[in-house]
């Protein structure tokens, strides 16, 4: 979902939104506390609004416009908590109302839980007033997500945006260029529990070989082309591809792997031929989307 365009001052008093968007990791391997890897940031993604409601009401939120429990949106509620500890006296004086609108559901390795954490945080920022810097803002929904164990370096890649790769757990986050005009496709089969997988040990243990072995060949050439190559390989030699996945990818080896979730992509020189292979593939995926690598990182709307 690309956000809408507001002009400067447009913002109702009582609300504020945020966009984040989507980066789909094709790789990534585990060392010394953090993760490495490579991955693109997507013109899709997550929007959040949050209004000041009256303090009787209290948090509530809603997903795609549907009211949604605190229990089914762990990571939200784990940031709101942590403004509340920041900003009690905003919380005894206010409710809070949460609207996410997601391009894509949870559990596909398209960081969902990183961008609803990153547009709340800047959104509930942005209704307070801004105290926090936005690296503050940032850190929170990093924090949230971390510990709701939904993922490593979502919440950065989303607030940072573009092609980012890091090479080694010491290096750091690096920009790579992109080719004008290129499009992904991205099929959505089936989720994966991100928590389940980075608990077994055996996973753990393939996932660092074969994630050494992916960071060695994509860093000889370090282009989105070789990122759905690489991820390919990666995704097989892990493991982590099963079932229709792994038929995909041995079959299309131009497609990788979204990781972690049973998610297809594909790197295209231009739109229309994105477009025609989605047309191909309708009948093949639970969805479909057609994006554009996204440039520019979370932002308040």
């Amino acid at each position: 979902m690309r956000p809408r365009k507001k002009p400067a001052g447009a913002m109702p008093h009582g609300v504020a939104r945020a966009f984040a968007p989507s980066h789909m990791t094709g790789f990534f391997a585990l060392g010394k506390g953090t993760s490495y890897g490579a991955g693109i940031t997507l013109s899709k993604g997550t929007e959040t609004s949050c209004t000041a409601k009256p303090a009787s009401s209290g948090v509530s939120y809603y997903v795609n416009g549907r009211k949604a429990r605190q229990a089914q949106l762990r990571v939200s509620a784990c940031a709101v908590s942590k403004y509340r500890k920041l900003f009690p006296e905003f919380f005894r004086e206010n409710g809070l109302e949460v609207r996410h609108s997601h391009a894509f559901p949870a559990g596909f390795g398209l960081g969902t839980s990183a961008c609803a954490a990153l547009s709340l945080s800047l959104a509930l920022n942005g209704l307070l007033g801004s105290p926090l810097s936005r690296e503050k803002a940032v850190a929170i929904a990093a924090e949230a997500d971390l510990e709701c164990k939904c993922g490593v370096l979502g919440v950065a890649a989303s607030a940072e945006g573009g092609f980012l790769a890091k090479s080694s757990p010491e290096s750091a986050i690096s920009r790579l260029g992109l080719p004008k005009g290129c499009a992904i496709m991205v099929g959505l089969l089936s989720p994966i529990s991100t928590s389940r997988v980075l608990s077994d040990r055996k996973t753990l243990a393939r996932l660092g070989s074969e994630g050494k072995r992916a960071a060695a060949s994509f860093f000889r050439e370090p282009t989105i082309y070789s990122l759905a190559r690489v991820s390919n390989s990666f995704a097989l030699g892990s493991g982590i591809a099963k079932g229709k996945a792994k038929k995909f990818l041995l079959a299309e080896r131009q497609c990788g792997m979204a990781m972690l979730g049973n998610t297809l992509f594909w790197v295209f020189p231009d739109m229309q031929s994105a477009l025609l292979a989605r047309r191909h593939h309708a009948k093949s995926f639970r969805e479909i989307h057609v994006c554009v690598p996204e440039a520019e990182g979370a932002r308040l709307i």
